[in-house]
Formats: C-alpha cells, structure tokens, sequence
C-alpha cells in the first residue's frame, strides 16, 4: 500500500494486492489478490475488484462496482460486471 491513501472502513485488500499512491477507496470495497492499482485512483463503497485486475493511473470505480477486467487510464467504470462510462 502506498503513501497519502484514504482506506475508509471496512475495507479489505487481500494478499499480493498493489495499491499505489493517492489512492481513495470507499467503505467495504474488497480488492482481490494479486490486483494491481496505479496512483491516483478512486474506488466506490463497496466496490469488488477480482483477483489479478489492473486499474490505471486516474481510474474512477464506481460504488459497489464489480470489477471482472483490467480498467484502462483515467477511465470511469460503474455496474456488475463494470463497464466503461
């Protein structure tokens, strides 16, 4: 887990899970193993991230969110399974 993040109650980051810098992730999200988030990114409340996802730099998930595929850039995703905006 990197440095200046805001990790809001409840949340869980399971193991070998890459949180990078600035990043703000919302109450009970859940981040899954190996997952690889870059700086400067948003998770929702509630948000699932799958095992192994890649998020990148600028990235916004929208609450409760279920990630299945990596996200691109300063994209913004939201739904079950989350598609781009």
């Amino acid at each position: 887990v990197g440095q200046h993040n805001i990790l809001q109650t409840g949340v869980i980051i399971e193991h070998s899970a890459n949180v990078g810098d600035f990043v703000n992730i919302g109450a009970g999200a859940v981040i899954g193993a190996n997952a690889d988030i870059d700086n400067d990114v948003f998770i929702g409340a509630g948000a699932v991230l799958v095992a192994g996802v890649k998020i990148g730099k600028g990235a916004s998930i929208g609450a409760g969110s279920v990630v299945v595929e990596n996200v691109a850039k300063n994209a913004r995703v939201f739904g079950n399974p989350a598609q781009k905006m």
